[in-house]
């Protein structure tokens, strides 16, 4: 058995032209239905395309994915083999190798026969032990996944993998420093190829040709159809789609800390943002700038992947913070901001979003008809003080701290600002 190896080549430089095809090349035997296999041939038109493309680019050799067909087909009944033999263009057929696809589908047939065999002892044992039916049942939807995930696995990556290394081969036998190729892909293998030359430094072009039915005469419901097919041209244009880099997704962290919470910094990493700026020390003074300079180099499409998340330990300089940065954008350099000062307004969130469940669980009421007392003045139990009010409660705050000897004036205090501020 071949060993499937895929290296870059040395001293020379490949590029290849993928171009799409009008279907997928059958793989799995019997994979399409009798009818629709035959369509699955180039069209006049593409082959025109193709010869066009071969003139223009003078490829030193082109490839093609062999599917189901043999070798035998693939040479003497293949429209576009035949296209390049015209063009004297070695052409060369690329696939799994024949004993690593045979080990593999005899692997994939043994799954799927035991898979028959619990289908068929469930079929015939209806009315037997059920905790029997059940073990089966649960066993054959693993098997059931099982096999789709090999069949997956064996028609997209690793045969990706060989098509590759096919394509490669036949580039290292050829006697240039610059070398271009053609090959010809099914267009659900376009990307996987595409991805795969690529991590080997192969310069990779991908063509998707766009066909059209164009009647040179007006279309006629009653038209009979050799009628039809005397008015019609299929028209095959190329479309040279190259991949754009997406603008990454960056979070500027605002931490009025002197160190920036490594917990928020991994937070913001695991929720998806592919760079996250930490800045510390933020200050009333020194955020606008930041902000500035963090929204004007990015274009409006970059803004809308931008995101500033505020935190620190006291809630009232993170809040400061937050309506400054608020001041400084305007359309369209407006973005989202994030502000959870000490994880406080995520944690008293989460808190009343549990207390209003377990109201809902024991059938205890609405909330906003309950009174709440909230033991600590800390940023958790403030946010979470403000968050009752808001939703109507009767809400009581309480200082725990045994050290404050004027709890009762600073409760007092708190509760007026909170009214006067978040108006509750």
């Amino acid at each position: 058995m071949k060993t499937l190896e895929i290296a870059p080549l040395e001293e020379k430089r490949l590029t290849v032209i993928i171009v799409e095809k009008e279907y997928n090349e059958q793989f799995w035997p019997g994979e399409s239905s009798t009818n629709m296999s035959t369509i699955l041939k180039p069209s006049i038109a593409f082959c025109s395309f193709l010869e066009k493309l071969i003139d223009e680019v003078n490829p030193d050799f082109a490839t093609e994915e062999l599917g189901a067909r043999s070798n035998k087909e693939f040479k003497e009944q293949n429209i576009i083999a035949k296209t390049f033999q015209k063009k004297k263009i070695p052409f060369f057929a690329v696939e799994i190798d024949e004993n690593a696809k045979e080990y593999l589908l005899s692997s994939l047939e043994e799954k799927e026969e035991l898979l028959n065999n619990i289908l068929t002892r469930l079929k015939e044992s209806a009315s037997e032990n059920a905790y029997e039916r059940e073990y089966l049942t649960a066993y054959a939807q693993c098997l059931q996944q099982e096999i789709a995930e090999m069949k997956n696995e064996v028609k997209f990556s690793i045969r990706e993998s060989w098509i590759v290394m096919g394509i490669l081969e036949n580039a290292r036998k050829i006697d240039k420093e610059n070398i271009v190729a053609i090959h010809i892909a099914s267009p659900k293998h376009v990307n996987g190829v595409k991805k795969l030359l690529e991590s080997v430094d192969v310069e990779v072009e991908v063509v998707r040709p766009e066909k059209k039915l164009i009647l040179t005469q007006k279309h006629k419901s009653s038209m009979r159809l050799e009628d039809l097919l005397k008015s019609s041209k299929i028209q095959v244009k190329p479309v040279i789609k190259k991949e754009t880099v997406e603008q990454p997704y960056i979070i500027f962290f605002l931490d009025t800390d002197e160190r920036a919470s490594p917990f928020d910094i991994c937070m913001a990493y695991d929720a998806g943002f592919d760079v996250v700026v930490p800045y510390e020390n933020v200050t009333p003074e020194n955020v606008k700038g930041i902000v500035q300079d963090a929204i004007f180099s990015r274009d409006p499409k970059g803004i809308k992947r931008t995101c500033f998340f505020i935190g620190g330990k006291r809630m009232e300089k993170a809040e400061e913070i937050l309506e400054i940065v608020q001041k400084t954008m305007f359309p369209p350099f407006q973005t989202n901001i994030v502000i959870d000062p000490g994880g406080a307004y995520t944690t008293a969130a989460a808190m009343v979003a549990k207390v209003e469940d377990a109201l809902e669980k024991h059938n205890l009421g609405d909330l906003s008809t309950k009174r709440c007392a909230i033991f600590g003045t800390g940023a958790v139990g403030r946010v979470a003080a403000i968050l009752l009010a808001r939703l109507g409660c009767d809400v009581s705050i309480v200082s725990i701290n045994p050290k404050r000897t004027d709890g009762d004036e600073y409760v007092q205090k708190l509760s007026e600002a909170f009214r006067e501020k978040y108006n509750v």
